[in-house]
């Protein structure tokens, strides 16, 4: 026996689960990428020496709760990017704006 269905349904997993409602599923809540948060964390703890707010990066760790060694990898890893325009340890060459 065949059954014909008309209507909307759709599709929905809960853990393993699967199956259909009637009603759509609230949309789902996007939120930026990691790398992002943290690169925008670096550009944060950077401003704040600068600024004076904190004397250095052993300050900016304790701060966060993280070994200074882990603050380093972190912004090395953020700093490194040498695909991304303006970011990296400078060249040395004068006709190189980073």
């Amino acid at each position: 026996m065949t059954r014909v269905v008309t209507g909307e349904l759709h599709r929905v997993q809960r853990g393993r689960r699967k199956g259909f409602v009637q009603e759509a599923p609230p949309a789902r809540l996007r939120r930026p990428a990691r790398v992002a948060v943290m690169l925008a964390l670096a550009h944060q703890m950077q401003r704040a020496i600068d600024r004076g707010e904190l004397p250095d990066q052993a300050a900016v760790a304790r701060r966060l709760g993280l070994t200074r060694a882990r603050l380093t990898l972190d912004r090395t890893e953020d700093s490194s990017r040498a695909d991304i325009p303006g970011c990296g340890a400078p060249t040395g060459d004068p006709a190189d704006p980073r």
